[in-house]
């Protein structure tokens, strides 16, 4: 069972109570990230993620982790293009100090000269070794060109000359504007008592501010049919290729995320037997989708020799094709419905997996929803659906593809 409240603050605050773990995942989500930002804010968001762990009014850094690490809990973050979540993973009896921790971190962080200058120089290293990753890379470019010119289509990270750019009181405007009340969730899994935890969230975020200046992100912009090479010296060819598609509420998402199971989620996929079982097109591919507030994306990755790229395009061009036409059949639709609910099953042994789960529905639904009402629209997908989703985004000629080499 889901808990959900609210503090005097404005802070919301959910729980999933699970008596039989002895630990806890709690994370504090604010609502924002790399879609906020605007042109010379570039990478703010990740950096400020950075800074929260540099020290604030009465720790160090170093007295940050020893204060969680004492007790066995594990401490990160992550910054998307429109969630920053700080998430710890520590013992029930453990987590009202955590979240001091934590609540002193978001909200008395010192953003001193010298620390910022010190992490600016790992982001750059952070930014290089993407670079360095194509596959991690090629994602970015292909995000670039689907979403041109717009907050949306800018990398994380940002870029080396925007975090070179980044002062102190930039940094802390962003910080002011984005880290308030009214856009934090506060979301807890395991060995948790809700009362307790809405308390102790209460206290430790008294004096935060209620709301600030920051607004709405920026609108989606999509490209289509675009052809994009880019040069760096690999031998293999990494590409990425994809459309913008429906926003994380649509109920369309259910039939695209069956899509991406069918099509590149594990060796059993329909992509991964045809390009590199049977045709050895290919040594890797799979698919990804990712759904936003107002939008979404479904990639497709193929790494393969640079020979072999254009033979491997047509192939996946023509299966696509394949897919518009005749769709899927009532078999293999019911398989890959029962490959969803086994993987959602199996999510939720995670307390991480379930703190996510819990946030994310918070954020994109305003409540959040048990695994069996997910499990039960997972099984009425239908095939009219998968049919209408397939015509609706999976025209290859439509299709951004970026290749890099």
């Amino acid at each position: 069972m889901y808990t959900k409240s609210k503090t005097k603050q404005g802070i919301t605050v959910v729980s999933n109570a699970l008596s039989f773990y002895q630990s806890v995942t709690l994370g504090i989500w604010v609502k924002t990230g790399s879609r906020f930002e605007q042109p010379h804010q570039r990478g703010m968001a990740h950096f400020i993620e950075h800074m929260l762990f540099k020290g604030t009014q009465k720790r160090e850094g170093r007295h940050i982790a020893l204060a969680l690490e004492q007790y066995g809990a594990n401490l990160n973050a992550f910054t998307s293009r429109e969630e920053t979540c700080f998430y710890i993973q520590t013992p029930h009896s453990a987590l009202e100090p955590s979240l001091e921790v934590l609540a002193d971190m978001l909200t008395a962080s010192r953003f001193a000269g010298e620390d910022i200058q010190s992490e600016r120089e790992v982001i750059l290293e952070e930014i290089a070794a993407v670079e360095d990753t194509p596959d991690e890379y090629v994602v970015d470019l292909f995000q670039e060109h689907l979403f041109p010119d717009q907050s949306l289509g800018h990398p994380i990270l940002g870029s080396r000359e925007s975090v070179s750019e980044h002062t102190a009181e930039g940094l802390m405007d962003f910080w002011r504007q984005h880290y308030t009340a009214d856009k934090m969730v506060v979301a807890a899994a395991g060995r948790v008592d809700h009362r307790r935890l809405h308390e102790s969230v209460e206290r430790h975020f008294e004096g935060l501010r209620p709301h600030g200046a920051a607004g709405a992100p920026e609108g989606a912009a999509m490209a289509r049919g675009g052809r994009f090479e880019h040069n760096s010296g690999f031998s293999q060819a990494h590409i990425c290729c994809g459309t913008a598609v429906c926003s994380a509420t649509d109920e369309q998402r259910f039939a695209l995320q069956a899509l991406h199971v069918y099509l590149g989620a594990g060796m059993s996929s329909r992509l991964f037997q045809l390009m590199r079982e049977e045709n050895a097109m290919v040594y890797s591919v799979y698919s990804f989708p990712e759904f936003l507030s107002d939008t979404g994306l479904f990639s497709i990755y193929l790494g393969t020799d640079g020979g072999k790229s254009g033979k491997a395009l047509d192939l996946l061009k023509s299966e696509l094709e394949c897919l518009v036409r005749r769709g899927i059949d009532r078999d293999t639709l019911e398989r890959v419905k029962r490959q969803m609910r086994g993987r959602l099953m199996l999510s939720l042994e995670s307390t991480y997996n379930r703190m996510v789960r819990l946030a994310k529905h918070q954020i994109f639904f305003d409540k959040p929803y048990e695994p069996e009402e997910i499990y039960r629209r997972i099984g009425e997908i239908a095939l009219p659906e998968i049919e209408e989703a397939a015509r609706a985004y999976f025209n290859f000629e439509e299709w951004i593809v970026t290749k890099l080499q």
